[in-house]
């Protein structure tokens, strides 16, 4: 969607919030959250966006990211969002977005072609001893979530995802192993491809398309790549 707003103001957000309890992943425990929000204004309306890199996963910190943006707006001024690219050109790509479906009055859903019934999706991170935390789970589900998805490693326990799975029926479970397992673990996924999950997202590394096509024509779990 292409925004044709005439851009007046634009403004930018360094937030580190603290975690409640840390997310823990198969390759990083996060305990501060730290994103980007950018705001792009043309006369009363203001469109909003965010960088926000998930620490060990993909991308540039977001501390990074902000000596990024300050640069760029110390060498462009208000022509900085054009000329951004990377984490931060989506960011801003986002509020000129929004900003260009409020000037025409509509939610973003819409001008994008969407629809808004679309379900939240909760993302349950590892225990201490690093299996899917059925608290954080539990707690998940009795605030309405319908969909989850529930970390995992290598050495997460088939048994105990099975039993989650199965206590929570009508809600939709996916896992997603951060690209932690290798191919010398074809036995093990075959075993947690009996548990029931709406699917696996990055089982192995992110490069290696070819093994994650043969996981695909083999299991019956759907593979996801992130």
């Amino acid at each position: 969607m292409e925004s044709t707003a005439q851009l007046h103001k634009a403004r930018a957000w360094y937030i580190a919030l603290p975690m409640a309890r840390p997310f823990v992943s198969a390759k990083t425990a996060v305990s501060k959250r730290e994103l980007i929000l950018v705001a792009l204004s043309s006369g009363t309306a203001t469109g909003w966006g965010e960088a926000a890199p998930v620490a060990g996963h993909a991308g540039p910190p977001a501390h990074e990211l902000w000596r990024q943006l300050v640069r760029l707006v110390d060498d462009h001024g208000l022509r900085a969002p054009a000329v951004s690219d990377g984490l931060l050109g989506a960011a801003h790509a986002q509020a000129y977005d929004d900003l260009s479906a409020r000037l025409h009055g509509e939610p973003l859903w819409r001008a994008l072609g969407g629809s808004n019934g679309v379900a939240a999706s909760a993302a349950i991170g590892l225990d201490e001893d690093g299996r899917p935390d059925a608290g954080q789970l539990l707690s998940a589900v009795q605030e309405g979530y319908r969909w989850v998805k529930l970390k995992i490693t290598p050495t997460t326990d088939r048994r105990t995802l099975g039993e989650l799975i199965a206590a929570h029926p009508n809600v939709g479970i996916g896992l997603d192993a951060n690209g932690s397992f290798t191919r010398a673990d074809d036995a093990l996924l075959g075993s947690i491809d009996d548990v029931g999950a709406a699917y696996i997202e990055q089982p192995g590394p992110a490069a290696d398309l070819e093994w994650h096509a043969e996981l695909r024509m083999k299991m019956r779990t759907p593979v996801a790549l992130d």
